[in-house]
């Protein structure tokens, strides 16, 4: 009997420390705001389901995306993201990309303190068994 299998089992996805910006940003924006890195990553945590969706999607088209995604979005003085883009990637996947940025541009944080905050956020996407994913099992 042959099943596929899609697993977040056979995905890791691990998201590192958020890293806070402050003072001047770009041109005009200026980000003076403070959230605790722990709230930070706790709301990207409770949407990390969202990130591994856009994974799991593009899995589809390229069973050997893997790499590094650094995103960077401002969070506006109300908690919503008003800005989010790809700071870094190794995946050379603009639909994964553009999928990231519009999921973050989504998401809504506690209100910061200050003013505007800047978050540039890591994520490392790996597959750990690439076969397994729309593939088939023997069982």
């Amino acid at each position: 009997m042959t099943k596929k299998i899609l697993t977040i089992a056979a995905l890791t996805l691990l998201s590192y420390g958020s890293f806070i910006k402050r003072g001047q940003a770009a041109e005009d924006t200026a980000a003076k705001g403070m959230i605790p890195k722990d709230l930070i990553r706790g709301v990207i945590q409770q949407h990390i389901g969202e990130v591994k969706q856009c994974y799991l999607g593009q899995l589809q088209e390229n069973k050997d995306l893997a790499g590094r995604v650094l995103v960077y979005f401002i969070i506006g003085t109300d908690g919503k993201v008003t800005e989010s883009h790809i700071q870094e990637s190794s995946l050379n996947s603009p639909a994964f990309e553009k999928c990231i940025t519009d999921t973050v541009r989504s998401w809504l944080f506690p209100k910061p303190q200050g003013g505007k905050v800047e978050v540039s956020y890591p994520f490392v996407f790996a597959s750990s068994n690439p076969a397994l994913l729309g593939g088939v099992d023997k069982k």
